[in-house]
């Protein structure tokens, strides 16, 4: 009886020294974290007791419980309250079970949902002084970021293009893909109602670039309709973020059943073959990614040389511009428009005038 006595008072007292200890991380519930940041952590004893003990982590994908990462360092823990980091505890090693796991240069954990367990183990008892699992969530700064066409537009023509800006920093994202929403809005709902609540219109799944090519082959949008379009970036099959929903609608007037009749050629920077054309007027259309500004577009001949240029407003998005060719411009011999962009990024178009 004496011996379970002694044995049952032992058993108390490891249970109360134990529960002395206490761990608390200090890690963002949400948003963007780098690897550092799991060793911010708390630990308060309240007895009189000075540990050596190591401290593990094991962390974990919260959605598929696949172990992603488990780490070890020492601390000395003295009696109070010791608020410690990454470099504090150095050194630190670490097992990585997924390849990949962070990104190579800011160490930061991809985008997805994740729960970190740690553990106080005292060194020379292996006892678990403490021990604490957290959630949390990562994901980008900022969302993607809608182009063109812009917001509230009443465009000429039905979009050849969709652009966006893509989420930051990118180094978050192991494989970045996009969807495209686009619906219509019917009246009296806001673009995010039209989007949650309507049936697509057209959607497009697993895009790698920052950038949809309506295709000509699909259902035209309908003129004087107004349509909500949206993009929701991807890590893979994981949701990561999405951008706001911007409205959009074509106009129905004569300007664009005379764009729409006529042809225009393409003006960008990988053009192969010459464009005839059968008179003095040629007709190009060109996409801008840049802001709206006023440039020159410059005509040279086959040798290099200036032919003439055309000071022009160039819109965000595409742009169709027509110009009639003076007598400079022969029949029968090649010329070269060409537009530079901001970037200094040359887009151009090889063309000669038939003669009849």
């Amino acid at each position: 009886m004496k011996k379970f006595v002694t044995f049952f008072c032992l058993l108390m007292a490891a249970s109360i020294s134990i529960a002395q200890v206490t761990l608390q991380p200090i890690v963002p519930s949400v948003g963007m974290v780098q690897k550092m940041q799991l060793w911010n952590l708390i630990i308060l004893n309240n007895s009189s007791n000075h540990y050596v003990a190591k401290i593990e982590i094991v962390l974990r994908d919260r959605n598929s419980q696949l172990e992603i990462l488990n780490a070890v360092c020492t601390i000395n823990i003295p009696s109070g309250a010791t608020q410690t980091n990454a470099s504090a505890l150095e050194p630190i090693i670490y097992n990585y079970t997924q390849a990949n796991t962070f990104n190579s240069q800011l160490n930061i954990l991809p985008v997805g949902a994740y729960i970190a367990c740690y553990s106080l183990i005292e060194s020379k008892s292996e006892n678990v002084l403490a021990s604490e699992c957290i959630n949390f969530d990562t994901e980008p700064l900022s969302p993607p970021m809608l182009i063109n066409p812009s917001d509230s537009s009443e465009l000429d023509i039905q979009p050849s293009q969709f652009t966006w800006a893509p989420p930051t920093p990118t180094m978050m994202f192991n494989n970045l893909q996009y969807q495209t929403i686009i619906t219509e809005v019917y009246q009296g709902q806001t673009a995010t109602e039209a989007i949650q609540n309507n049936l697509p219109f057209y959607i497009e799944d697993n895009l790698p670039i920052n950038l949809l090519n309506y295709p000509s082959s699909n259902i035209n949008f309908e003129k004087n309709k107004w349509y909500a379009w949206q993009i929701i970036a991807k890590d893979g099959d994981n949701y990561a973020a999405k951008s706001e929903a911007w409205i959009f609608k074509i106009k129905n007037d004569s300007t664009a059943s005379t764009i729409d009749n006529n042809p225009y050629r393409l003006v960008q920077n990988d053009l192969t073959g010459t464009y005839i054309i059968n008179d003095h007027l040629l007709r190009v259309k060109y996409f801008s990614y840049d802001k709206l500004r006023t440039d020159k577009i410059n005509f040279y001949d086959d040798k290099g040389n200036v032919i003439t240029d055309k000071e022009q407003k160039i819109l965000s998005g595409d742009n169709y511009f027509e110009f009639h060719l003076n007598q400079k411009f022969k029949k029968d011999k090649k010329y070269k428009l060409v537009i530079t962009d901001l970037n200094g990024k040359t887009n151009f178009l090889t063309f000669t005038i038939h003669s009849n």
